[in-house]
C-alpha cells in the first residue's frame, strides 16, 4: 500500500512537489504581550512563511501545583522551579486569539493554534481555525485527542518523545472521534537540539510505518536540518520564531530571529527547485551543450564515394551533431554515399539507411 502523502487545510495541498508550507511558530514567544504578538506577526510576513502558530491553554488546567519546570525552562527563565508561576501571564484570552487571527490572515497569513487541554478547543471552534496541531507533550492526551478528533478537522500531530505504540494509539483515537486527515510531524523534544540528535531519517520511518504525510518540527539553532527534511518528503515545517533571543522566556534561545527565519523561507524555496522533477530526460538548458560536448562518427581520412567503410576510416570527436559512436557496427560496410572530407562528421545522409 502506497502512503498518502496528500494533506490539504486552508486551501493549500500539501504533498511531494507542492510547495513546502512553512509555519512560524509564534507559540509563547510573545512574553503575553499582544502588541508583541503582533510585531511578530509582521516580521513573519516579512520573512514569507506561510502561516503563524500560537499555543492556546489555561494555566489552571495544564499544570498541577506540583508540576516543575524542565531544565532547560529553569535555565531560561528566572523566578520559582513551578510550571504555573512562569505561564499564567503567558495566556492569550479569547479576544487576543480573536484579533490575533484577524491580524495574520489579514497580512495573508493561515493562524492555528496548539490546544493544550481539551477545554481549550471551543475556543479554537468559536475562531473557525483550519487545522489543529497537537504537541508532543499531548500525544497520549486521549481526551484532548478525542475532542480534536471529534471537529473532523485536519490534525498535524507531533511525535517527539513518542514510542510507536503511543503515535498508534493517539492516530486510533483521533480516527474514532472522526478527525480529518492527519500529519505526522518529526522532531526531537529538546530545546535547543544538537544536530546529533534531530534523526532526520525518522521521517522515512514514519512515511512508510503509518503511512501518512510528514513534516518537521525543526528546534535546532541553524536551517541545516529543515533544509535536508525537504528532501526527505517533509511537506510541512514549523520553526519557534522570535524577534530576538535574548528575550526572557524559555522558546526563544531555540528559536529562529527574522534574518534566520527569511533564510530558511528562501533556502526551503531554493532546495524545492533542486528536487524538480523525478525522471530523466534531456533538459531544454542541455540540448545545445549536448551537440557541443557529446561525440560523434568522423572521418578518419578522406572518403570516397562508393568506398565501404572500415573500423580504420572511422573516429569518434565532438560534436555531437552526427550519427553516435554506439552505430559504428551499423555504418561498417555500407558504402559511402557521397565524397566525404577528412574530420567531417558522418550523418545518416552519408550512410544511408
Amino acid at each position: 500500500m502506497k502512503p498518502n502523502d496528500t494533506f490539504r487545510f486552508a486551501g493549500r495541498t500539501l504533498a511531494p512537489g507542492r510547495p513546502v508550507f512553512i509555519a512560524a511558530e509564534i507559540g509563547i514567544n510573545h512574553n503575553g504581550s499582544e502588541r508583541l504578538a503582533r510585531r511578530m506577526i509582521d516580521a513573519a510576513v516579512r520573512c514569507g512563511v506561510d502561516g503563524v502558530k500560537f499555543q492556546t491553554f489555561s494555566t489552571e488546567r495544564l499544570v498541577s501545583g506540583q508540576a516543575q519546570k524542565a531544565a532547560y525552562q529553569k535555565a531560561n527563565v528566572k523566578g520559582g522551579s513551578d510550571q504555573y508561576g512562569w505561564l499564567k501571564p503567558l495566556e492569550l484570552d479569547e479576544a487576543s486569539h480573536r484579533r490575533l487571527k484577524a491580524y495574520a490572515e489579514g497580512k495573508g497569513l493561515v493562524f492555528f493554534s496548539t490546544p493544550f487541554d481539551a477545554g481549550c478547543v471551543p475556543l479554537l471552534e468559536r475562531l473557525r481555525v483550519p487545522v489543529y496541531k497537537i504537541a508532543s507533550g499531548n500525544v497520549t492526551d486521549e481526551p484532548l485527542l478525542r475532542r480534536v478528533g471529534r471537529t473532523g478537522k485536519p490534525v498535524i500531530l507531533s511525535v517527539g518523545m513518542s514510542t510507536e505504540e503511543e503515535v498508534r494509539d493517539a492516530l486510533g483515537w483521533l480516527k474514532k472521534a472522526g478527525s480529518g486527515p492527519v500529519m505526522l510531524l518529526h522532531c526531537t523534544s529538546n530545546y535547543p537540539t544538537a544536530h546529533e540528535n534531530i534523526h532526520l531519517k525518522t521521517l522515512e520511518v514514519l512515511r512508510e510505518t503509518f503511512r501518512l504525510p510528514v513534516g518537521f518540527s525543526d528546534h535546532s539553532t541553524d536551517n541545516y536540518a529543515s533544509f535536508a527534511s525537504v528532501t526527505l518528503g517533509a511537506c510541512f515545517i514549523e520553526r519557534h520564531f522570535t524577534l530576538d533571543r535574548s528575550l526572557a522566556g524559555a522558546d526563544h534561545k531555540a528559536s529562529l530571529e527574522p534574518e534566520q527565519l527569511a533564510d530558511l523561507v528562501k533556502g526551503v524555496r531554493t532546495v524545492e527547485k533542486v528536487l524538480g522533477e523525478a525522471r530523466k530526460r534531456i533538459l531544454p538548458c542541455e540540448r545545445e551543450i549536448k551537440k557541443a560536448l557529446q561525440k560523434s562518427l568522423v572521418a578518419a581520412r578522406p572518403i570516397r564515394r562508393g568506398e565501404v567503410f572500415r573500423a580504420d576510416m572511422l573516429s569518434v570527436k565532438r560534436p555531437g551533431t552526427g550519427l553516435p559512436p554506439k552505430e559504428i557496427g551499423r555504418v561498417i560496410g555500407k558504402k559511402a554515399l557521397r565524397d566525404i572530407e577528412f574530420d567531417q562528421v558522418i550523418t545518416q545522409a552519408l550512410v544511408g539507411r
